[in-house]
């Protein structure tokens, strides 16, 4: 079985990854193996840059450790949902994988990535980064820059899918779209699907029995085997 890592939205602080609970059943009833992530990422709780990039990194880790016993089939997907998106992004772009916290050895770099109604524009959703970065260090010039995925993308590639709703109200989806054309200038395999009249979180809602955000995951998961062989 293919396995998969999700990274939830926020900044709320731990445990808010309930939310994603129902996509992540869809997921494992397509077949996937299904790791539900949580990470520190609110700057005045201890989280933020770079703690948050790392603690997804220790979940791609742990993930790898431990499908084996499930059925995995060595392949790992990271999926990101808004906020999420974004960390899940950098952690996926940067060549050099993020270290530190983390019992598992390995690689801490996905095989595909997958963004779903990501906040990637680090000029947007202003609040929001407020309450990550937080201030002092966290919040200087250096750990905006090292969290910003338009600085990436130099290493090896691996497919990119991001879904995004035109009525989403939460995060632009010109984020989206930014970060699509960003990757395609630099001939990464990407593609971007734009769900007509969709909301933040209904790219994941079920429409016939296969949502637009599976979707994207099923095709990711193809290419990156394909990339294998």
């Amino acid at each position: 079985f293919p396995v998969v890592v999700l990274v939830r939205g926020g900044p709320s602080g731990p445990g808010g990854r309930g939310y994603l609970a129902f996509f992540a059943a869809q997921l494992a009833h397509a077949g996937f193996i299904v790791y539900n992530a949580d990470f520190r990422d609110v700057g005045g709780q201890g989280g933020g840059y770079p703690m948050a990039f790392e603690d997804v990194a220790c979940a791609i880790r742990y993930a790898r450790a431990n499908s084996g016993a499930f059925g995995g089939d060595g392949s790992l997907t990271l999926v990101g949902h808004s906020l999420g998106g974004w960390i899940a992004s950098v952690v996926a772009l940067d060549p050099v994988s993020f270290e530190g916290g983390c019992p598992y050895g390995g690689s801490g770099r996905p095989d595909a990535f997958v963004g779903l109604a990501g906040n990637y524009d680090l000029n947007r959703n202003l609040t929001d980064l407020y309450h990550f970065f937080g201030s002092g260090p966290a919040q200087s010039a250096d750990a905006r820059a090292k969290s910003d995925p338009f600085n990436y993308a130099t290493g090896a590639r691996i497919p990119v899918r991001l879904v995004a709703g035109t009525a989403d109200m939460s995060v632009n989806p010109q984020a989206s779209q930014k970060l699509a054309a960003f990757l395609a200038a630099k001939s990464w395999n990407v593609t971007l699907t734009m769900v007509p009249g969709a909301s933040h979180m209904s790219t994941m809602s079920a429409t016939g029995g296969v949502s637009p955000a599976l979707r994207a995951v099923r095709d990711a998961v193809r290419v990156a085997a394909s990339y294998r062989d």
